[in-house]
C-alpha cells in the first residue's frame, strides 16, 4: 500500500524503553534478553538519527505518567520500544495506556492491543470465536494432580504470558504425566506465571510481519518459516531461547530462515488472509508479527501475535519488509509514519 504522507520536516523524538533492574531478573534468560533488547534499541535510534531526526532517549519505571508529562510539549512523537515496567508483563499496556490518554503521538500498537494479546490463552479464546485454527489448551495455575482433559502426548508446555521464546527449551514437548507435571511446576516457579499446555503440532514455525493502519489496505508480507537440520533425536524443531539468543548453540547453528516459506500459493494466501484478520480482530495498528505452526496438511494453527517484536536488522519480520521496497532506514521511517498518521486520526476522532 501507499505509506502515509510523510510530514516534511525534521522531527522530535522520543525513544523510550524499559531497562530491567537485575534485582527484577527471574532466571538468565533475563540478563540474554534485556541486553539483546538494549542492543536493538542502539539500532532503532541510530537508524531515526540517520534519517535526519532529532532524538531523545527515556527509561521507563513505575513513574513513567509523571516523568512523560515533562515531555508533552516538547515532542512530536514516541518511539514506543517499550515491553512493560520492571520485568512486570502485566504491565506491558501502561506505557501506550498513558501515551493514548495524554494525547501524545506513538509509534507501534495502542493499549487495547496490548491487553488481547499478552495472554497467549486468552487471546486463542478470542480468536476461536471468528473461526481462527487454534489447538485446544488448558492453563495450569498449580502442579496437576490429574492428566487435562482431552489433551494427549505429546504436549508443549510454556509460560502464558512471555514471549521471545521465554521458558522454551528442547524439554518444553513432554511425553508423560510425569513429565508434564515437572515442566509445569518449572514454569510456575522460575518463570512466576501459569503454565499453557497444549498439544505439539508436528510441523513448521511460521511468522509473518504486516504494516499499516487501514485494514483494508494493509501490507501483509510473504510469510517465512524456519527450518533444522542435523537435530540430535532429542530435540525438536521449535524455537527455543537458546535459538533465539545464543548463535554459537548447536540449534542455531543448524537453523535457517526460508523466505517465502515452502509452501504452494493457496497455504500462503491462506496464512495471509487469517493474519490480516487477527490484525484488525486485536485492534493493531502500525505493525505486528504473527506466528503460527503449520501442520503436515498445511493448516495454520494460530501460536501468538506479538504487537513489538524484534526490530533487528536480521530478524525475519525486518527482512521480509524488502518485499515491499524497504531497507532498514526505510522501515523504521514506516513504523514513525504510521504512528504519525495514527495520532492523526485519534485527534479528529477526539475532536468529534
Amino acid at each position: 500500500m501507499k505509506p502515509p504522507s510523510r510530514y516534511r520536516k525534521k522531527l522530535k523524538i522520543l525513544a523510550i524503553y524499559e531497562v530491567v533492574k537485575e534485582s527484577f531478573y527471574r532466571s538468565e534468560e533475563d540478563r540474554i534478553s534485556e541486553e539483546d533488547a538494549l542492543d536493538e534499541i542502539k539500532i532503532v535510534i541510530n537508524a531515526l538519527k540517520e534519517n535526519g531526526h532529532d532524538v531523545s532517549e527515556m527509561e521507563v519505571y513505575d513513574n513513567f505518567a509523571k516523568e512523560i508529562l515533562k515531555w508533552k510539549d516538547s515532542v512530536d512523537i514516541v518511539f514506543n520500544l517499550a515491553e512493560g515496567i520492571d520485568n512486570d508483563v502485566t504491565k506491558v499496556a501502561y506505557p501506550s495506556f498513558i501515551l493514548e490518554s495524554l494525547g501524545i503521538p506513538f509509534t507501534g500498537c495502542g493499549w487495547e492491543s496490548f491487553l488481547l494479546t499478552t495472554d497467549k490463552a486468552k487471546t486463542k479464546e478470542l480468536l476461536s470465536i471468528y473461526n481462527i485454527p487454534v489447538t485446544p489448551h488448558v492453563v495450569l495455575n498449580e502442579t496437576p494432580k490429574t492428566m487435562p482433559q482431552n489433551l494427549t502426548f505429546p504436549l508443549f508446555v510454556k509460560p502464558v504470558l512471555s514471549d521471545a521464546s521465554y521458558g522454551i527449551d528442547k524439554n518444553a514437548v513432554v511425553h508423560s504425566f510425569e513429565q508434564l507435571a515437572e515442566r509445569v511446576a518449572r514454569v510456575i516457579s522460575i518463570y512466576k506465571m501459569p503454565a499453557l499446555v497444549e498439544p505439539y503440532v508436528d510441523g513448521m514455525d511460521v511468522h509473518i510481519g504486516i504494516m499499516g493502519n487501514d485494514y483494508d489496505n494493509l501490507d501483509v508480507m510473504l510469510p517465512y518459516g524456519l527450518m533444522y537440520k542435523n537435530l540430535p533425536d532429542d530435540e525438536y524443531p521449535i524455537r527455543t531461547f537458546e535459538e533465539k539468543f545464543n548463535p554459537k548453540s548447536h540449534v542455531a547453528k543448524n537453523s535457517h530462515i526460508v523466505h517465502p516459506a515452502p509452501f504452494d500459493s493457496y497455504t500462503i494466501e491462506r496464512i495471509q488472509d487469517i493474519s490480516a484478520k487477527i490484525y484488525q480482530i486485536c485492534k493493531c495498528s502500525g505493525y505486528a508479527r504473527l506466528d503460527f505452526r503449520v501442520d503436515k496438511n498445511m493448516t495454520p494453527y494460530f501460536l501468538e501475535i506479538n504487537v513489538n517484536p524484534s526490530l533487528y536488522p536480521e530478524d525475519g519480520f525486518v527482512v521480509s519488509t524488502r518485499d515491499i521496497g524497504l531497507n532498514y532506514n526505510e522501515f523504521i521511517e514506516r513504523i514513525l509514519s504510521y504512528g504519525y498518521e495514527r495520532s492523526l486520526t485519534k485527534s479528529k476522532i477526539y475532536k468529534k
